[in-house]
């Protein structure tokens, strides 16, 4: 075997080092994903999920309340009437946009080409410009799902740095190629090169950092394309690990030795470190959560106040008293229940007075803002649920008021029974309407309804099942069942129609 001469060594060291440090980057990486961008993605999906079942229904409540007084009076009232129900249904849309984008739920459902399609037709409502996305539809991408999240994120802060420049259009294309797959987001601006309104931006640091948690790359680019508009921007993002080079036969034996050396040591630092950082990582998480709750916030108050403001200035020249008390407690709820999610004041409620009164208390509410005949049986009572994690009993809440909204939503029903009851080591909770019921061609329209119901049972360990009523001639059963092993029940109370608490 002939001597490798000293360059080549020299350059099959320096091949190594740089093989190592990528080796490094992409370990640190995943390090702090799972602490802080995985509790900010966990705190975004949750204010999300508790806005949409908190907020959204009372909106949409102020509406059917409205539209059914309808304004019968004279014409200016009749206008008035139409404002309002328009400023109404356009909070709603700015407000799920909003929940679109903390939680990418079509990311999940439906992959990142046509998450990414979603979010710039998004963008190009709200900014009323010029934002075409390029891609197939059918494309599957091999990314993993945090490359993809972060991919997502990246593109997510490009838009809303365009949203503040002064261009008026933007075009991204997404493509895949082979022997690995390989996204490409090219970012093209008819008027201004992306340097002169990316490389300036207060968010650029974001942007470069969720492109690293993907393990992108990340390139400026000249050049022209089909539409002969500068191109820009160049993300790139491989499924596949960067293969380590056949190096060592190249470097000789006292370089091994050393490297070798050098790598304890290295291995040594890692462990420390990572001691280091999980020993610190709930303060961490903490930081990045009230960071974002903050940030969050902030959004809240551009996007939602504004219109929410609106509502409350028409609403107070409405002439029938009873509307104008009736629109000034609901908006009341509505900015309680904004405040009440990003401040997480609801699961410290159900542990202060229970499960079995929390949803009490929700029945009665749902019964009194719709009119619908709701009751609700138990035999258990709350103190019987300490053993229960308040994250159990916070998504069994969550879930018995998402089936609620269908109902008013969709069942037309005039009756709900909601029953909380153990059977053997079964907690049982039931859902019932004497509705319509859900045909087969409603599948579509409860989809979005039950699924969110079903992510909440399968986060905590229950089951779902849907069935037709048994307690009423028509309408729905919505059964959720979840282990309890340890609950001890009155038999009695159940018969007796008592009101444990």
């Amino acid at each position: 075997m002939s001597q490798a001469r000293p360059w080549d060594e020299y350059s099959a060291l320096n091949a190594l080092i740089h093989d190592r440090g990528r080796q490094w980057s992409r370990h640190a990486r995943a390090i702090k994903f799972d602490i802080e961008f995985r509790a900010i993605e966990d705190e975004r999906k949750r204010v999300a999920k508790e806005l949409h079942d908190e907020v959204l229904p009372l909106l949409a409540r102020i509406v059917r309340s409205i539209t059914l007084d309808g304004g019968s009076g004279s014409d200016e009232e009749v206008a008035h009437h139409g404002a309002i129900v328009a400023q109404l249904h356009q909070t709603i849309a700015v407000f799920r946009d909003l929940l679109a984008e903390l939680h990418p739920v079509d990311l999940e459902e439906f992959g990142l080409v046509c998450a990414l399609a979603n979010l710039c037709n998004r963008y190009a409502r709200s900014t009323n410009r010029s934002i075409i996305f390029e891609g197939a539809d059918n494309e599957e991408c091999d990314l993993s799902t945090d490359q993809q999240l972060c991919l997502y994120r990246a593109v997510q802060t490009v838009l809303r740095m365009f949203a503040l420049s002064n261009n008026d259009m933007l075009v991204l294309s997404c493509e895949t190629t082979e022997p690995h797959t390989l996204l490409t987001l090219t970012c093209v601006d008819k008027r201004v090169a992306a340097v002169d309104w990316i490389l300036e931006h207060r968010d650029l640091h974001a942007f470069e950092s969720w492109c690293a948690m993907a393990g992108a790359k990340l390139s400026f680019a000249n050049g022209r394309n089909k539409r002969n508009c500068p191109y820009d921007l160049i993300i790139s993002a491989s499924a596949a690990p960067t293969s380590s080079p056949d190096i060592l036969a190249l470097i000789g034996q006292i370089t091994r030795v050393r490297l070798q050396e050098l790598d304890s040591i290295i291995a040594t630092a890692q462990e420390e470190w990572e001691e280091l950082i999980k020993r610190d990582c709930e303060l961490f998480k903490r930081l990045a959560v009230e960071m974002e709750r903050r940030r969050i916030a902030d959004e809240i108050n551009r996007t939602i106040v504004p219109g929410l403001q609106s509502i409350k200035t028409l609403a107070l020249e409405f002439k029938n008293s009873q509307v104008r008390k009736d629109m000034k407690k609901r908006m009341s709820a509505i900015t309680d229940g904004v405040n009440n999610v990003i401040a997480e004041l609801h699961p410290n409620l159900i542990d202060k007075v229970g499960l079995v009164a929390s949803l009490r208390t929700l029945v009665a509410r749902f019964r009194h803002a719709t009119l619908i005949e709701t009751t609700m049986i138990s035999n258990l009572w709350s103190h019987q649920f300490e053993s229960i994690p308040l994250e159990t009993k916070f998504a069994l809440y969550r879930v018995v008021q998402e089936a609620l909204n269908n109902i008013e939503k969709h069942s037309d029903a005039t009756r709900t029974l909601v029953t909380v009851t153990k059977n053997g080591d079964q907690l049982v909770v039931c859902i019932e309407d004497n509705g319509k019921g859900i045909e087969r061609t409603d599948k579509n329209t409860f989809s979005r309804g039950l699924k969110i119901i079903r992510e909440r049972a399968t986060a905590i360990g229950a089951t779902i099942k849907l069935q037709p009523a048994t307690s009423f001639p028509s309408g729905t059963l919505v059964v959720i069942e979840l282990p309890c092993p340890d609950l001890v029940v009155d038999t009695q109370l159940l018969f007796k129609g008592l009101a444990p608490r």
